[in-house]
């Protein structure tokens, strides 16, 4: 019984903790927010509810939460009807993220 009391419990070291907490920039979907916040090219963020999202990504995390700069909002609340927006910043929960598309650099 002393034996049990006496066992410590293990905990993760901090850099193996850092290691899981890091993102993948160089491949797989952040690879894509970051090229494009690097090269300033605009993104389509498809999101919930038939929202669409066309801006500049300016920060992201690993929970896809999006900071997009010179923003316009296309929604179809209506099928008959398309609402456009504009917004100088928007802070994007990445829960509402559906997908991101990079679009091509114009020469």
């Amino acid at each position: 019984m002393s034996d049990i009391a006496e066992k410590k419990p293990t905990t993760a070291s901090s850099s193996t903790q850092h290691k899981k907490d890091e993102i993948d920039l160089k491949g797989g979907p952040f690879s894509v927010l970051q090229t494009a916040m690097e090269s300033r090219t605009q993104v389509i963020v498809r999101c919930r509810f038939d929202k669409m999202l066309i801006g500049y990504v300016r920060a992201f995390d690993k929970h896809f939460n999006l900071l997009l700069t010179q923003v316009q909002e296309v929604s179809n609340a209506d099928e008959s009807e398309t609402k456009h927006r504009t917004f100088n910043s928007v802070v994007l929960r990445g829960d509402s993220v559906v997908y991101v598309l990079k679009l091509q650099q114009t020469p």
